[in-house]
């Protein structure tokens, strides 16, 4: 189970069993935007099952612009992380970030773009 709190862009795992991503929304208020937010945070819970994958990252990946003017949006990051689903996660992390910087070329990214890929490890099949 994956415990997470507070206001962010959309979580996104790859469902291993279905071999295809889902979007976990986040809810409740952004740090920061208060000295005192504890009477407003709520915790939020999904599984996480064996062979999973579980992404965290900013929101400069999915609104990286391309020469057209057109973001990457989830749609496009869902395509880079189902072409490389069975690398490693070092080399799942290096294919988003160079696919995003792709994506964006010859124009320079606007935002920071920052990853983190959580991968449930498959014991059974490890």
């Amino acid at each position: 189970e994956f415990v997470h709190a507070g206001a962010h862009i959309d979580l996104v795992v790859y469902r291993k069993k279905l071999g295809y991503c889902t979007r976990i929304p986040t809810i409740g208020v952004f740090a920061g935007i208060s000295d005192d937010i504890a009477d407003v945070i709520q915790n939020s819970y999904f599984n996480i099952d064996p062979g999973d994958i579980l992404f965290l990252l900013t929101d400069g990946i999915i609104e990286a612009v391309n020469t057209a003017g057109n973001m990457l949006e989830y749609e496009g990051l869902m395509a880079i992380i189902l072409a490389n689903v069975a690398k490693s996660v070092n080399e799942i992390c290096d294919a988003v970030v160079s696919e995003t910087i792709k994506w964006s070329m010859p124009a320079r990214l606007r935002d920071d773009v920052s990853i983190v890929v959580i991968k449930r490890k498959d014991l059974e099949n490890s």
